[in-house]
């Protein structure tokens, strides 16, 4: 059985209460002229195709912040912000090297015997990354689903869609991410990325253009 396209998870009603300065504000960030180019020189958007996808990215990061945070009640995402803030300050002790605030750190876990330092570390590690159960969704899901629905907007404005290395599809995916990081493919330091991100991209949408051929 095909895999079948995985429609938005948000509702109708959501789409409709996003809010015009979100997607107004992404279609601004947008360079559309080099994101135009990716498909040639003489193409352009529509502004409604262009409103399309500015939705669609609008929604995705409204999708991840929640996806990732499970929809934590304010209460836990203060503790959650708090405990990854605090996580880095004790990182910034220990690497900056500096004997005083070392020596300070550890006579605190030497007061009593009842929390030591790993324990402690494991649990502001787990804090600082609370997420509601309930509500979860894995990040490479929110990815996928994001790059299927721009294939899907570009595919209805009549785009000969190609998933091929450098082909104009895969061009306008990697200028995309690059002006918008952390939405359609997950931010990385890795070296030769776009070998990576071109990878993620065939493996995402191998069902759906097996589907549209």
């Amino acid at each position: 059985m095909k895999d079948e396209l995985v429609k938005p998870r948000k509702s109708r009603k959501r789409r409709l209460t996003l809010g015009i300065d979100k997607v107004s504000s992404i279609i601004d960030q947008l360079d559309w002229n080099k994101l135009e180019t990716c498909f040639g020189i003489s193409f352009e958007f529509s502004s409604e195709m262009k409103y399309e996808l500015a939705h669609e990215l609008a929604l995705q990061h409204g999708r991840l912040d929640e996806g990732l945070n499970g929809k934590l009640p304010y209460q836990l995402r203060r503790i959650k912000e708090c405990a990854k803030s605090l996580k880095d300050q004790i990182e910034d002790i220990y690497i900056g090297g500096e004997d005083i605030n070392i020596q300070s750190m550890s006579s605190a876990f030497n007061i009593n015997d009842t929390c030591s330092r790993t324990e402690f570390e494991v649990v502001i590690n787990n804090l600082s990354n609370l997420k509601s159960k309930s509500n979860y969704c894995p990040p490479s899901d929110l990815y996928r689903d994001c790059m299927k629905a721009i294939a899907s907007q570009l595919n209805k404005s009549g785009l000969n869609l190609s998933l091929y290395k450098n082909s104009p599809f895969h061009k306008f995916i990697l200028e995309l991410d690059s002006q918008l990081p952390n939405t359609i493919f997950p931010a990385t330091q890795a070296n030769y990325a776009d070998d990576s991100r071109f990878r993620i991209m065939r493996d995402y949408l191998r069902a759906w253009f097996r589907e549209k051929s």
